[in-house]
């Protein structure tokens, strides 16, 4: 059958409608800007680096992490004591006791300071120099402003478990902690002159910093008067024995003035 004119113009209007359809459509989808999902936004970042500022399809803002505070580990307060073979039946009997007692005071406060540091004591008494050493710490990290557990730790580190860089870092932050004590910087001294030679400016460096924080501390003075006489700086070291000397006098020591008096005439 042929198709007469009028349904022929039809068809023809009906294709003609459908092509400039699938033409819109298509210009539409070109135009569309491009969107990712949430799955697949996160598993490309991970495949570049964020110090990168563009990836393509993205924009980058790196943001800084907050590291947060950090709550020190108590360590296990109930685990017995250790002790060495050098430590008698009677000593052992008299720690154990102690340490009964202290078990006691932190099952009820384990923030109690002084249990923590006569914790460490016991546990050093009795020759775990590293359960002591963890005591010890941990009260550092609790209580950062006292003095006891930095000295306790700079002892230990220096005479009983040698680790001089952990002992220097302990008599820093005792000198930090209470610049007002010479025998602190006395003691970092010795440290830097012995064992744990850090050149020749830093036992120098301490000292002064001592006698700057105690302008009264005459052994501080000698100290370095002394020292400077050892390293053959002569004039250096009579300046420091003459400040020594009217230090002494200022504050009526007499005797050790002439004390000094005689050794810098040496």
């Amino acid at each position: 059958m042929r198709m007469n004119t009028q349904n022929r113009n039809i068809l023809i209007g009906i294709i003609i409608l459908a092509a400039l359809a699938a033409a819109v459509y298509f210009i539409l989808q070109q135009q569309k800007p491009t969107t990712t999902s949430m799955a697949t936004s996160t598993s490309a970042t991970s495949t570049y680096n964020l110090s990168t500022s563009t990836v393509p399809g993205y924009t980058i803002t790196e943001v800084p992490i907050s590291s947060g505070s950090h709550t020190p580990i108590a360590p296990d307060y109930t685990m017995p004591l250790a002790f060495s073979s050098s430590v008698t039946p009677d000593e052992r009997t008299s720690l154990q006791a102690q340490f009964v007692q202290v078990q006691a005071a932190l099952a009820q406060n384990k923030l109690d300071f002084g249990s923590w540091i006569t914790l460490g004591n016991l546990r050093k008494e009795a020759g775990d120099y590293a359960g002591a050493a963890l005591d010890w710490q941990y009260a550092s990290a609790e209580f950062p402003n006292n003095v006891v557990s930095f000295a306790n730790l700079a002892d230990l580190y220096t005479n009983f478990m040698p680790d001089y860089p952990k002992a220097a870092a302990a008599y820093k932050q005792e000198i930090k902690n209470n610049p007002s004590q010479p025998y602190i910087y006395e003691d970092l001294f010795q440290l830097y002159t012995t064992q744990y030679p850090q050149g020749s400016s830093a036992p120098e460096a301490v000292l002064q910093q001592g006698i700057a924080a105690n302008p009264k501390a005459v052994d501080l003075q000698l100290d370095l008067a002394r020292y400077y006489k050892s390293k053959g700086e002569t004039a250096q070291a009579q300046a420091e024995y003459q400040a020594a000397i009217a230090n002494a006098t200022a504050q009526g020591q007499t005797s050790s003035a002439a004390q000094i008096q005689q050794e810098a005439g040496q």
